[in-house]
């Protein structure tokens, strides 16, 4: 009997600290091959896939499928700095760390006479 591919929204903490924002996301069974994170144009996009049995050569009579792709994806403040991203997966959660830009001061611009 094929397993169907089951479609999930996964489930996400995100706790913003003063330096960073980081994004907990429940990904269990994915490895990190399987495993796409995007960022373009302001979105953050998480793809995942959850792939086969460990039981392969036994039939499946009962149980949910081991099959899963995982999608969500998120509009990133402004506040976040594109190139300030890490990611790790352990354990079947993804922790993705985003640096916040330092905000810019305002800066006075002294004027010299001629």
């Amino acid at each position: 009997m094929e397993q169907k591919q089951k479609n999930i929204l996964p489930d996400v903490d995100i706790i913003e600290r003063q330096e960073d924002v980081v994004l907990f996301a429940d990904l269990p069974g994915v490895e990190e091959k399987d495993l796409e994170i995007t960022f373009e144009k302001g979105i953050l996009k998480l793809q995942a896939n959850r792939k086969g049995s460990q039981f392969e050569d036994l039939e499946h009579t009962f149980g949910r499928s081991n099959n899963a792709s995982y999608e969500r994806s998120f509009t990133v403040s402004k506040h976040i700095d594109p190139e300030g991203f890490s990611a790790r997966l352990s354990e079947g959660v993804l922790t993705l760390t985003m640096r916040k830009v330092k905000e810019l001061q305002p800066k006075r611009i002294p004027v010299k006479t001629a």
